[in-house]
């Protein structure tokens, strides 16, 4: 009887805690379908600017919004989702906030750790948080992301990427963050910049695109390299015994000045180097201006009509890697050359799904040497493939590539090796040339894990119109004519002479581009 009396006592005070504490069943329930079945039973009638979407809201419970926080020792992370209006990733007075925007918050292995809605105003926000690294992540159907990290007042960009992510960040014990936030852009509402298929501020699709000659020889000089990561497009192409040179093309937008990465030198962008007979062949196919650091006579007189800018290498001019300008002097280069190289058709590439049939691809090495490797690996998280590339110094250790005016990690969308045939023009092998404009052949896109065999050509006849403008190269099944996809985004090309080959070597897709010799 006494046993009993215990039990009856022990349930009856359970059920007083409850009352107390109000708590309810529905405070255990799990938050919810996984991201695929919130994004597709998403389902309230949003009419802001317009759009509406068909949702199912009552599946999904949010993880309740916390602004208090008790605990002087735990922090808070949160701010703002709102309709970028001019598409231009910068908050604005007239633009205003999204609501019913989910945000999942990622821990630092990239799981959902807690889930939430924004409110009427757009704002959101998770508490009650240890110190610890984090991640955000956006959705909201029918509409793309603003441009991530425009301008250099934090609290007023976008902090997430084309898919809705931001970076990794690390919150502080205690710390309160209020400048995260996401710009969202409607489709029909956006400017597009042609070389991402992303939204862009329409005024920057006026400047002429520029070509950068950007080197990563000698390593100990030149590297991490700074503001690849605005570059919409950036060409990896042999120059001597296995070195490459990157010619980064930019347009769409440009480089912020360090807002998190390492910033030794007066200029933003540094190791520009001297220019290459075939830059005359990208500044044609992209009407683009060019800027480099010098060039031989024989070398000059080829590309010098395409020149739009200069290199300053007065700070240290015994450092090769220390010519280079600043973001204002190449936005400023941008706009007074937009009328000197002709008209341009850029809209030339189709971006969208997987439209060509490949095989898995996951991890690619780009093999020039044994110096000179690069290797691709695909991570969703990172919503493209992240760049490794290994030391000189040892060839075998290979370190994540930065962008050093930001630190964050080189990533890119598509990785396409474009198959063009080389020659080399002198007796000490340092002058290659290839020729684009008005040729075709084979290409291999790399984008979303898988590497399909496709086709390119630049050749007048094979454009759907006939125009004397210039134009990117078309990139098309070779079986179907078809235009091939690029994944939404950047977009980084390999150059490599037909006399490359692909093998599987061990866990990476290699491709071995062997040395070419010497010139006449």
């Amino acid at each position: 009887m006494r046993i009993k009396n215990i039990r009856i006592t022990r349930v009856l005070l359970w059920v007083l805690m409850l009352a107390i504490s109000g708590c309810t069943m529905q405070d255990t329930q799990p938050l919810g379908p996984a991201k695929n079945s919130i994004q597709e039973d998403f389902s309230s009638s949003n009419t802001q600017s317009g759009v509406s979407v068909e949702s199912k809201q009552a599946q999904f419970t949010p993880t309740p919004k916390t602004d208090m926080i008790s605990n002087p020792a735990l922090g808070s992370i949160g701010n703002l989702v709102w309709e970028d209006l001019n598409s231009n990733g910068l908050q604005e007075d007239n633009e205003p906030g999204v609501a019913e925007v989910l945000v999942n918050l990622l821990s630092g292995e990239g799981k959902v750790i807690q889930t939430t809605l924004t409110d009427r105003a757009g704002e959101f926000s998770f508490g009650n948080l240890s110190a610890g690294e984090y991640a955000l992540e956006f959705n909201y159907p029918a509409t793309l992301f603003s441009p991530q990290h425009a301008g250099s007042d934090q609290a007023k960009d976008s902090n997430a990427d084309s898919q809705g992510r931001t970076g990794m960040f690390y919150l502080e014990a205690g710390e309160q963050r209020s400048d995260l936030d996401a710009g969202l852009v409607y489709p029909g509402h956006a400017a597009v910049c042609p070389l991402t298929g992303l939204p862009t501020d329409a005024s920057l699709l006026e400047n002429r695109p520029i070509f950068i000659s950007i080197s990563h020889f000698p390593a100990w000089a030149t590297r991490p390299a700074t503001g690849l990561n605005s570059a919409p497009v950036v060409f990896e192409t042999l120059i001597d015994e296995g070195q490459t040179r990157m010619q980064a093309l930019f347009y769409c937008g440009y480089p912020a000045q360090a807002v998190g990465g390492e910033q030794t030198s007066k200029f933003d962008i540094r190791g520009v180097r001297s220019g290459r007979v075939f830059y005359s062949e990208l500044a044609q196919l992209f009407g683009a201006g060019l800027i480099f650091g010098g060039a031989s006579a024989e070398v000059y007189k080829e590309i010098a009509a395409f020149q739009c800018g200069v290199v300053d290498n007065t700070e240290n001019p015994q450092n090769i890697g220390d010519a280079g300008l600043n973001i204002e002097s190449l936005q400023a280069i941008a706009a007074k050359c937009k009328h000197s190289r002709g008209n341009t058709e850029l809209d030339i590439w189709h971006f969208g799904p997987p439209s060509a049939d490949g095989e898995p691809a996951g991890k690619f090495l780009m093999h020039y040497n044994h110096l000179n490797q690069t290797r691709w690996e695909y991570d969703p998280s990172a919503g493209g493939y992240l760049r490794y590339q290994n030391d000189p110094e040892a060839p075998n250790d290979f370190s994540l590539s930065t962008d050093k005016l930001t630190g964050d990690a080189i990533v890119r969308q598509n990785v396409l090796l474009l198959e063009v045939p080389h020659e080399v023009l002198n007796r000490s092998g340092t002058i290659i040339s290839f020729d684009l404009t008005d040729e075709r052949g084979y290409a291999w896109l790399l984008r979303d894990g898988i590497i399909s065999k496709v086709c390119w050509s630049a050749v007048f006849d094979d454009y759907a119109t006939p125009s004397n403008r210039y134009r990117p190269f078309l990139l098309y099944d070779c079986a179907s004519k078809e235009s091939v996809n690029f994944a939404t985004g950047s977009t980084w090309i390999n150059v490599v002479d037909p006399s490359f080959w692909l093998e599987q070597n061990g866990e990476y897709l290699t491709a071995k581009q062997p040395f070419l010799g010497y010139g006449p």
